[in-house]
């Protein structure tokens, strides 16, 4: 447009009308621009600020939490560890130090809860959520810390690894401490075991030494060489007889009439064992009966000789072992179960099944198992009645009563804002005596994120709320004897749900659950809003919302300039245009 009325200004000057009016449109054009610049840095200058000084979570801590709302430098994490007794003590219950804080080592990692669960690491906080598997770790300069399994939650969280430390009770731990929360995660090191020591060989068995056979006297000399002749002359044995083993020795007897013509004896013990070419005359063997029949073994030696082997009636002895029964019945073994009789009816064996006493009290036989004072389930030592005797047993139930879901039912289905969820505490007693004093108690805190205490039906049931501990207690309470006693609550699903977020990965604050334990725990799901469901939302930080502003201004500064340029060309044209028609051109 611009173009076209100057071309037709040098051959029309009527047309400088026509230039006017685009030059007011500039001006008007310039002026709008100018204010869409101005806004366009103000939403700079805004988006810079936010960078520089970037938003916190609504929630930035959670009662578990070791450290209120975490730490985000090593220098801030000694800091707390200086100024706080609990913290400092629980550090170093795990071995890790002020010096350990600062040592160059600590590794910035990422932790995940689903696999160091899975190889038993556990994680520390401040609240017990009255699980029975909790571990209650001790006090702490004040404060009572409690560790949970590492799988119980979700996800993945920043931490620094402090790597391998030795506890304060003498075991080694692998340590970690997640940032945005000051919680430690432990995971103790299996020591490896102690190699077993090699045995030591046996070494092989060896006959007893024995004399060596002593030749028979030389017969006095004649004046001729007599023939060669060897015989076996006999074989005794020490002991011939006994009951389940004997041990005995034997000693051969044997006549030769010229040197070198025993090349050695065999003793032969007649149970499978044989010993050849024996150098000695002495020789000691053992015998055992397992049955129960009298054993006879025939042992023989034989001489053997140059001239053959030599042997006789007089070469053999027998050894009797006779079978080792029960005293009182000869039928068994002294070692069988039968072996004697029963010592509540002589007529009967130890393994008859009506071998048994008269039913008594086993603390105190002279009281019946029913009595009230005859023992204690758990500590025997003392009484049924006993003050300290029997520990209640505890269950937990809920169900959803505006769904009208089982207790089941209830476990897996998400609650609706406005649901009402009743709670039951069962309290057990296995002792045949009742129990008076008892105080159930309940901390219902993580309920409290998504639902609101109908404390008027508390109070019908006897209970009473504590805000302060966020707890339901009854005191003074009698279980009666092998019986249960059963109290209730009732909480509603606030209306709307609130969208808090959850401060931190070990809290259990606004987490879409209310999870509630007594003896055990149970977990129901929250039908949250869909914001607070969101799990992962785009990649548009800081930086890449600084960068987009910065271009929009770029642009819009581009337009502005443009535009006082072509007001300013109109205006030098409209002054040429009017001094060529006055005379100055």
């Amino acid at each position: 447009m611009f173009s076209k009325i100057i071309s037709r200004l040098a051959v029309n000057p009527s047309s400088i009308g026509q230039l006017a009016f685009y030059s007011k449109r500039l001006k008007k054009e310039e002026s709008i621009r100018r204010i869409g610049v101005l806004f366009t840095v103000l939403s700079l200058l805004v988006q810079i600020t936010a960078t520089a000084f970037p938003s916190e979570q609504s929630l930035a801590s959670s009662n578990n939490d070791v450290i209120r709302g975490g730490i985000k430098t090593l220098t801030e994490l000694k800091g707390k560890y200086n100024a706080n007794a609990d913290v400092r003590e629980l550090y170093n219950r795990f071995g890790v130090t002020g010096d350990d804080i600062s040592a160059s080592r600590v590794k910035n990692v990422t932790f995940n809860f689903s696999n160091q669960g899975a190889k038993g690491t556990r994680t520390v906080g401040r609240i017990n959520f009255a699980s029975t598997k909790d571990h209650n770790l001790g006090n702490f300069a004040g404060s009572t810390f409690y560790s949970r399994s590492a799988s119980e939650w979700q996800g993945s969280t920043p931490a620094y690894y402090f790597g391998k430390h030795q506890g304060t009770d003498g075991l080694q731990y692998e340590v970690w401490i997640l940032k945005d929360c000051g919680n430690i995660a432990y995971r103790r090191i299996e020591s490896a075991p102690k190699p077993e020591p090699k045995p030591t060989p046996k070494p092989t068995p060896q006959p007893s030494p024995q004399p060596k056979p002593e030749p028979a006297p030389a017969p006095a000399p004649t004046p001729q060489i007599s023939r060669p002749e060897a015989e076996c002359g006999s074989l005794s044995a020490s002991v011939t007889t006994g009951t389940k083993t004997v041990s005995t020795r034997f000693t051969a007897h044997y006549y030769a009439n010229q040197p070198n013509l025993i090349e050695g004896l065999t003793f032969n013990f007649g149970d499978g064992d044989k010993i050849e070419n024996f150098a000695g005359t002495v020789i000691d063997h053992v015998y055992t009966n397992d049955t129960l029949e009298k054993k006879t073994y025939t042992a023989t030696v034989t001489i053997q000789t140059i001239l053959g082997n030599k042997s006789g009636s007089n070469c053999r002895v027998k050894i009797t072992v006779l079978p080792e029964v029960c005293a009182l019945n000869s039928n068994v073994t002294p070692d069988d179960p039968k072996c004697g009789v029963c010592p509540y009816n002589p007529n009967l064996d130890p393994t008859d099944k009506r071998c048994k006493p008269d039913p008594v009290c086993e603390n105190d036989p002279t009281l019946k198992p029913d009595d009230p004072k005859c023992k204690c389930i758990e500590n025997p030592e003392l009484p049924a009645d006993h003050p300290e005797c029997t520990t209640p047993g505890k269950l937990k139930k809920v169900r959803n009563i505006t769904q009208k879901l089982t207790p089941e039912k209830t476990l897996t289905t998400s609650a609706r804002a406005g649901d009402v969820l009743e709670y039951e505490l069962i309290t057990t007693n296995t002792n045949i005596v009742k129990k008076e004093g008892v105080v159930i108690e309940d901390y219902i805190g993580d309920l409290l994120d998504y639902t609101v205490l109908d404390e008027v039906y508390l109070q019908r049931q006897g209970g009473v709320y504590s805000k302060d501990k966020m707890t339901i207690t009854w005191a003074n309470q009698t279980l009666p004897k092998e019986g249960e006693l059963i109290k209730k609550f009732r909480v509603t699903v606030k209306n709307p749900v609130p969208s808090t977020n959850n401060p931190n990965a070990t809290a259990t604050d606004y987490d879409c659950k209310i999870q509630n334990g007594y003896g055990n725990e149970t977990h129901v799901p929250i039908e949250c809003p869909v914001l607070k469901t969101v799990d992962t939302l785009p990649n548009t930080g800081p930086g890449t919302t600084v960068a987009v502003s910065f271009s929009i201004t770029v642009i819009a500064g581009y337009f502005f300039a443009r535009a006082r340029l072509l007001a300013k060309e109109v205006g030098i044209i409209k002054r040429i245009h009017q001094h060529a028609h006055a005379g100055d051109i």
